[in-house]
């Protein structure tokens, strides 16, 4: 294949699969304001079992929530996530429960939520504490 054809594939790979990613609209409230953000949304087994897995193009004002059916004890892991990220917990009402800052990139330590989560919120590392997600917080999807 000759080398133009091939970047031209990787390019339309590209623009596919970030037009195939779903997004969803979520408000965050906390003490210092009112944030609204667009975020990927893993909402099914397959997505949030990828999550941020094998990206390193997730920075700035990049977010991914991951939505699961009724709220339950969740632990996540960086296993193949090569950017550090805040991992933000949120209960079925959207108040915050717990956040790991700064998470390792590839560990295998398990990040758990306390309390029953249906809500994870998955940001920049730093990000969490830039917007004033700590307790009082609360997460709401728009419709």
């Amino acid at each position: 294949m000759p080398h133009w054809a091939r970047i031209l594939f990787l390019f339309f790979v590209l623009i596919t699969a970030s037009a195939l990613a779903e997004t969803v609209r979520l408000s965050l409230i906390t003490e210092t304001g009112r944030y609204d953000v667009t975020a990927e949304i893993a909402d099914t087994p397959a997505t949030r079992a990828k999550g941020l897995m094998y990206r390193d193009n997730f920075g700035g004002d990049d977010a991914m929530v991951f939505v699961f059916p009724k709220g339950d004890q969740r632990a996540f892991w960086m296993k193949n996530t090569p950017v550090s990220l805040d991992i933000i917990f949120f209960d079925e009402d959207g108040t915050w429960l717990n956040t790991h800052a700064h998470t390792v990139p590839f560990s295998t330590e398990s990040l758990p939520s306390h309390g029953l989560a249906k809500y994870v919120l998955e940001l920049p590392a730093g990000r969490a504490s830039e917007l004033g997600i700590s307790k009082g917080a609360v997460l709401k999807l728009q419709e």
